[in-house]
């Protein structure tokens, strides 16, 4: 099994990292850090993350960064659709 980023969650990725990037570099890094290690222990347990009203999409929270996940678990890989920041969600 492989992590995948769908054209949005590499946007997300993005504009997480420049936006944390003009706060603290330090935080930028722990920020992009975190999210990979949480997104790469869906390998081990894909299903760990909340069920979305949208069918088959999961969402894993990250609450010590204040970040959530939003993925599909596949047979053969998690493709990340959208992350995050907690306050940009309803």
């Amino acid at each position: 099994m492989r992590l995948e980023l769908s054209p949005a969650a590499e946007a997300d990725l993005q504009r997480i990292f420049e936006f944390n990037q003009r706060l603290s570099p330090a935080w930028a890094e722990k920020v992009e850090d975190r999210i990979w290690t949480r997104a790469a222990s869906l390998i081990q347990t894909p299903a760990i993350g909340r069920p979305t009203d949208r069918p088959g999409v999961r969402r894993l929270s990250m609450p010590d960064i204040q970040y959530v996940l939003d993925y599909r678990a596949e047979a053969d890989r998690i493709r990340m659709l959208r992350i995050y920041s907690t306050r940009e969600i309803s």
